[in-house]
């Protein structure tokens, strides 16, 4: 009667054990991410970028166990999708992209809520006042500037209906150089690069019949807070200039950033030069 007591209770902790672990592995599946279907996109990669660039939305790896990156650090990155995992975890099956940035360091798995198709465009007039702020966190997660070629965007951005004209653009990278070599060097140095400016302006001008308006600012942009374009149009309201009024003008355009050399340890940074000539 004794040795058959003891196997019932033997075989009872047996069972429950079992029941404990089959519980215990039923858990572990419930909170498994699985993969059901997957499609692929490598050969075509559509490009997408943040819904929201303030929000928080990680990329995982391909478990959905460890988050490898927040897309909110990257909000000026374009996203392109390798494929698309539909993932069940427990009940609900939820549809993952695989994607990669732009510059290929930066890659895993993303809900795709948190995208919406077409690349990153960063002279969207919507986005401005996060566009044009100078400081932004790029693809590398990293604090920078903009640089002079987004600055140019904005001021091209500010005078609407004009015509960007790449000659008129080449003159005002070469006027914005002889002005930062002017304020550095030899004596002989600056006045060299000051008499090569004016020469230049002098040769613009003939070049257009006498034509040529042109807006200069050598003024200090110090307010990292302050979106350029706010800068910008300050700037030309204080010399009683309309953006407006130069639809259909050829234009041309270039600005000093923080971070290129020649900026005089950032005192010329935002030193912009406005070109403008009618359109014939």
């Amino acid at each position: 009667m004794k040795h058959k007591l003891m196997t019932t209770l033997a075989l009872g902790l047996s069972l429950t054990g079992v029941g404990i672990l089959t519980n215990q592995t039923n858990t572990n599946a419930a909170t498994k991410y699985v993969w059901t279907k997957t499609k692929s996109y490598q050969a075509t990669t559509p490009a997408y970028h943040a819904k929201n660039a303030g929000q928080t939305a990680y990329l995982w790896n391909a478990s959905h166990t460890k988050k490898l990156h927040n897309a909110k650090n990257y909000p000026h990155t374009t996203w392109y999708v390798q494929r698309s995992v539909a993932m069940k975890h427990g009940n609900k099956t939820t549809v993952y992209y695989q994607v990669v940035s732009g510059n290929k360091k930066v890659t895993g798995y993303i809900y795709r809520g948190f995208l919406t198709k077409g690349k990153y465009q960063a002279n969207h007039e919507n986005n401005y006042q996060e566009i044009d702020r100078d400081r932004y966190i790029d693809a590398y997660g990293v604090e920078t500037y903009r640089s002079r070629g987004e600055f140019k965007q904005t001021l091209l951005s500010t005078f609407k209906g004009t015509v960007a004209d790449p000659k008129l653009t080449s003159v005002a990278d070469n006027a914005v150089d002889l002005i930062l070599n002017s304020m550095t060097g030899s004596a002989s140095q600056r006045d060299k690069a000051t008499n090569d400016y004016y020469n230049l302006m002098d040769k613009v001008k003939k070049d257009h019949h006498g034509q040529l308006i042109q807006i200069e600012n050598k003024g200090r942009y110090t307010r990292d807070s302050r979106p350029f374009k706010e800068y910008v149009m300050s700037q030309l309201k204080a010399k009683g200039i309309n953006p407006n009024d130069y639809q259909g003008y050829k234009i041309g355009v270039s600005a000093v950033s923080k971070t290129e050399n020649g900026n005089l340890n950032g005192s010329a940074h935002g030193l912009f030069e406005i070109l403008l000539v009618p359109n014939d």
